[in-house]
């Protein structure tokens, strides 16, 4: 300090210059509500994607085949990329599906270069693969982020379901939406999927000395995808193709496949029928309320406001619905804004109701000077960290607002003491210019060491690294940025608005003014002090005996690291055996929903057989694909209370009336992805051994009571027909 009383110090600098006061006030302000109105504000924290899957289809093999000739190459391949920490591998029927997890310390400028990494690797490892496998599909956009509308193109008429309508419609809605700014990603779900079918005449096809096999070879070799042959010259060397993509019953139907007696060409469409249909059976069958539907999901980036976003979003499909057919519906079944906003109303409110408490309690102890002081500081420090979060490429979301409310508490006590060092230093009798210097000279030290050890202490939160990390870390950057700006703030601003204004009597006036004060209370706490103070190993045991007695009741507490979410749907899977046709999957679950309409409080059923349904929630992950035996449900409730009894019900009513199919009935849960509470790993070799100890696992587990249902990632008993080739 350059003096004595501090009048031409650094810490009486805002005393002394009422503009820059001012000028720093209104900056913060302004800064926070410029960040306020121009962060993007979404739901919940996006969680990096370091969870691709890639599948690959063997139409026709066992499990074991798969195993040996499509998911081991493709995993030999992988295990050469170092940035890849784990890989799971499902080798079920005609079809492998490999989940890769990527190192922690991956982050979301990183991940893109691993995946290029894993697309080169997989096509290398295509060479590899026998004749008939498809290629290997890598999809990364599968994370853990949740779709920000889906809607519904659903059909009403009596007749069948015209697929193609439903289809062209979903197609068009699809390529709208690409359309809006902020759109990342877009994909349908349950749309029909259209093939060419080559049904062939066996009297004429014996006549010509053909099987259906050469009928295949020869649509193959007429395959304009690879080239036809090279042409070499002295001078260069050029590839030869032919025209003419198989994409049309016509071109098809034009593939020679034999000369005839007159020496001319029999043509395929002369001794076979070929036919344009929709697939059947399906790979996906998307139903809505029991209606027969397309699903049409969207996402949007990151950088966006999804309130916005989804106004934009809307417009388009109600656009789009007032041009459709009689019998034909869109409709949006999902819409993620609605969400956010009232989750961010929810904890906005609940930090104003924390800030009106605080400013009570002030004014009842300190007055309402001191009050409407102290107050100050907490849009201040709420501006500055909003500001803050700029910098660190952060969201408005739960986890950020949830981490200002914790800072709430923080933040406001070097307000508190601040202001009342000022005060105390007024009340000595010192000029106010020297009072804030004297104040902040004094408080200086000590707060700058609570402020850092609080930070520090969150700084493990802050470093964590992961999916954990994603989710958390919001927390602590908020918390973080509260209270350095709390702390920069205290020592000039609320310094100085105290020297300005506070009342140096403290001891005068009414209890609003100067805060509530009681001499007979102030006596006895007096001599309860003087008892702590005399009897010093009594009161220190007394003080450890309720922070003991918590640390063994604690025991008797549950563990759950992450609660579960307060949302007005929840999710239902089913499982039935690995033999069941997709058609017979629907007819069971349309069961399932019958009896789910019976329970009072349910407002609508989703339904996508075959896959994972679309996420409607960020920590639900899309991992199922081509399996016929699976379906997968989100359920909407009238009132988020309801949830909570309607599950356990639910889940008993249907284990009941439905033995011959695995049902899970669960709600959604926070903190990142996981596959089941409580899983086991067994390593090893040998497929077989790993299904009998997987079996016997599941056995055991049975025994205990509190366990529902159990998987094996390895299942068998599924039936195969065997031909002994003489």
């Amino acid at each position: 300090m350059s003096s004595i009383d501090g009048s031409h110090s650094i810490a009486t600098l805002f005393v002394r210059n009422r503009h820059l006061l001012g000028l720093t006030i209104v900056i913060l302000l302004v800064a926070g509500v410029s960040a306020l109105l121009n962060l993007p504000r979404i739901e919940d924290p996006r969680i990096t994607n370091r969870n691709p899957t890639i599948l690959t289809l063997l139409p026709g093999a066992s499990a074991t085949r798969v195993e040996a000739l499509v998911t081991k190459k493709i995993e030999d391949r992988l295990r050469e990329i170092a940035e890849i920490k784990q890989i799971e591998s499902t080798s079920s029927p005609s079809i492998s599906l490999i989940s890769l997890e990527l190192q922690d310390q991956i982050g979301p400028g990183e991940n893109e270069t691993v995946f290029s990494k894993i697309r080169d690797k997989l096509a290398d490892a295509t060479s590899e693969l026998p004749p008939g496998a498809s290629l290997p599909e890598f999809d990364d956009k599968r994370g853990a982020v949740a779709y920000s509308l889906l809607t519904a193109i659903e059909w009403y008429g009596t007749e069948e379901a015209r697929l193609g309508i439903l289809s062209r419609l979903a197609e068009e809605l699809a390529d709208r939406l690409r359309n809006i700014p902020g759109t990342d990603n877009v994909r349908l779900f349950g749309e029909p999927e259209e093939e060419i079918t080559v049904t062939a005449d066996p009297a004429e096809f014996a006549a010509l000395g053909l099987t259906t096999v050469d009928a295949a070879e020869l649509i193959s070799a007429a395959d304009t995808k690879t080239p036809s042959g090279i042409l070499r010259t002295t001078a260069r060397d050029v590839l030869l193709e032919v025209e003419g993509a198989l994409d049309s019953t016509q071109r098809i139907a034009r593939i020679p496949v034999a000369a005839n007696g007159t020496g001319g060409l029999v043509t395929l469409g002369e001794i076979a029928q070929i036919a344009k249909r929709w697939q059947d059976p399906p790979q996906e069958i998307a139903l809505a309320d029991g209606t027969r539907t397309v699903l049409v999901a969207a996402r949007m980036e990151d950088d966006v406001h999804v309130d916005q976003w989804a106004e934009e979003a809307r417009a388009v499909v109600a656009t789009l619905a007032k041009t459709t057919d009689k019998g034909i519906g869109v409709e949006v079944i999902f819409d993620q804004s609605r969400y956010t906003e009232e989750r961010l109303a929810s904890l906005g409110g609940n930090l104003l109701a924390g800030a009106a408490v605080v400013i009570l309690v002030v004014l009842i102890g300190m007055g309402w000077r001191s009050a409407l002081i102290v107050g100050a500081a907490l849009p201040l420090s709420v501006a500055f960290a909003l500001f803050g979060l700029t910098f660190f490429g952060q969201q408005i979301h739960q986890m950020t607002v949830f981490g200002m409310i914790i800072a709430l508490g923080l933040l406001i006590d070097n307000a508190i003491v601040v202001t009342d060092e000022v005060r105390k230093q007024l009340s000595l009798g010192l000029e106010r210019t020297a009072a804030v210097a004297a104040a902040v000279r004094h408080l200086f030290a000590p707060l700058l060491a609570s402020t850092l050890t609080t930070v520090l202490g969150f700084m493990p939160i802050f470093l964590l690294s992961g999916n954990v990390g994603d989710f958390v870390g919001p927390i602590a950057i908020s918390v973080v940025l509260a209270l350095i700006g709390s702390f920069l703030i205290s020592m000039t601003v609320i310094a100085t608005l105290a020297g300005l204004f506070v009342n140096p009597s403290p001891d005068q006036g009414s209890w609003w003014r100067d805060g509530f004060t009681n001499n007979k209370l102030t006596e006895t706490y007096r001599r309860f002090l003087l008892a702590v103070l005399h009897w010093p190993r009594l009161s220190v045991l007394v003080s450890l005996a309720l922070p003991v007695l918590g640390f063994f009741l604690a025991a008797t507490l549950g563990t759950q690291f992450f609660p579960p979410a307060d949302r007005d749907q929840f999710e239902v899977e089913v499982w039935l055996g690995g033999n069941a046709s997709i058609n017979h999957t629907t007819g069971v679950i349309r069961q399932i929903e019958t009896v789910m309409r019976e329970q009072d409080g349910i407002d609508r059923v989703d339904w996508l057989v075959g896959s994972s349904y679309p996420t409607v929630y960020y920590n639900l992950v899309m991992n199922k694909d081509n399996d016929a035996s699976y379906a997968h449900a989100i359920v909407s409730v009238r009132n988020v209370a309801d949830v909570n009894a309607l599950i356990p019900h639910l889940q008993g009513e249907l284990d009941e009336r439905f033995p011959q199919a695995q049902v899970v009935v669960s709600t959604f849960g926070q903190g990142p992805p996981y596959a089941a509470p409580v899983a086991f790993r067994i390593v090893g070799p040998q497929l077989v051994q790993l299904k009998q100890y997987g079996e016997e696992l599941r056995r055991i587990m049975h025994t205990e009571p509190a366990i529902l249902h159990t998987q094996a990632s390895i299942a068998g008993g599924d039936p195969k027909l065997w031909f002994a080739a003489m």
